[in-house]
This record gives C-alpha cells, sequence and structure tokens, in this order.
C-alpha cells in the first residue's frame, strides 16, 4: 500500500511555525482529482498557521505554555469522510468532497472550517466533561469573531432560542461578551480543570441580571 501523497506548495512536507511551539503540517489525498485543482488553487497557499495565533490571542489565558494543551503539530488531512470535517486533537480530517460542491469562495468557507477546528486542538473541553455543544458553539464563536461566519448564518440578534446551536449560539456568545468583555475567556478558563452544570448556570445567571 502506498503511502499517502503529501501535498506540495512550496515543498513536500508544508509545516508552519506556530507561535514556536506547534507545525502545521498538510497531507493531501486528492491526488488530482476536482477536488485537489480547487484545494490548489484556491486554497492551498493559505496560512493556517494564522488559526491558532489567533486562537491564542483570544484567550489570552493560553499566553504561558505551561497553561496550554500540550499539541506538537496540527495535520490536516485531506481525504474523503462524513460530513465537512472532523477533529482528532491533533489531526484535523477535512472531506475533500466538499469543495466540490461550493459555489461561494471556497478558501473563506474553508479557512472558517479550519479556524473551527483548531479550536478543538488547542483548547480546553472541561478535561472531557463539557457538553460537546458547548465546545462547539464556542469553536463557532471563534469563527465569527475572524470574520469567517458563512454568509447563511444569522445576524447580530437572530434566532429565537439561544441554544439552538450553531451561528444563532455563536450570535448569543457574541452578545454575553458585549455585556461582559471576558465572558468567553472566563468560561473557557473554568473547564480547565473540570466541567459541571454550576459553571454554565453561573454564567446563566450573570446574563439573566445584567439585561
Amino acid at each position: 500500500m502506498k503511502s499517502p501523497k503529501i501535498f506540495e506548495v512550496l515543498s513536500l512536507l508544508l509545516a508552519f511555525s506556530v507561535v514556536d511551539v506547534v507545525e502545521f503540517l498538510v497531507e493531501d489525498n486528492t491526488k488530482y482529482s476536482v477536488n485537489a485543482l480547487r484545494f490548489r488553487d484556491e486554497i492551498g497557499g493559505s496560512n493556517f498557521a494564522r488559526a491558532a495565533n489567533f486562537v491564542w490571542g483570544l484567550f489570552p489565558q493560553t499566553k504561558n505554555p505551561s497553561d496550554r494543551r500540550i499539541v506538537t503539530m496540527i495535520k490536516l488531512l485531506m481525504e474523503m469522510v462524513d460530513g465537512v470535517a472532523y477533529n482528532n486533537i491533533d489531526e484535523i480530517h477535512f472531506n475533500k468532497g466538499y469543495l466540490v460542491d461550493l459555489s461561494k469562495d471556497a478558501r473563506r468557507e474553508f479557512s472558517g472550517v479550519v479556524y473551527h477546528e483548531v479550536v478543538h486542538s488547542l483548547l480546553s473541553n472541561g478535561m472531557g466533561q463539557a457538553p460537546v455543544c458547548i465546545i462547539k458553539r464556542i469553536a463557532d464563536y471563534v469563527r465569527l469573531k475572524e470574520d469567517h461566519a458563512p454568509d447563511h448564518w444569522v445576524g447580530s440578534g437572530g434566532g429565537h432560542k439561544w441554544d439552538k446551536g450553531y451561528d444563532v449560539t455563536a450570535r448569543f456568545l457574541e452578545y454575553c461578551n458585549e455585556l461582559m468583555d471576558v465572558f468567553v475567556v472566563e468560561l473557557h478558563k473554568k473547564m480547565n480543570d473540570g466541567y459541571s452544570e454550576n459553571i454554565k448556570n453561573n454564567f446563566m445567571r450573570y446574563i439573566w441580571f445584567s439585561t
């Protein structure tokens, strides 16, 4: 069995230094398909390292390397998987077939997904105890803050229920941050050593009395 082809942008290995701690490696398995052409023409030269820099900049408690999740390399694999993408801490698996159906700016959409998935690689998940929905919505919030939200996401104040998910909850977290400038940062910080419903309830109580 042949080893996967490593996508070549400037060299066979595309590795970016991320704050002198993490390297970003892209492994392309699209070969010479339509997916490959679109990936190379519209996306291949993207500086994925910016995603990690942005995440650590948005969550200042991670400025000290000793407070960060230990990740020395994040590998982005372009392959056929279910859905759009999924994360396995130090690996991001992106569905290569997703690119073909994109009628919009492929680079912007691709970058938005990468920002979302890098959050899962770098930030705490409450030692595995936090609900997946909360972790994913923090990731969507990061995507929103970097202006990589899809065009179909609701605008500020959109939606009818804060915990509906995706764009609505990302907008809710944005609103919470307008009331309390470090809301999302503090929410994440409290999950460093685990998670309990008291964490969410305390923040919801703050929002209730602030509106």
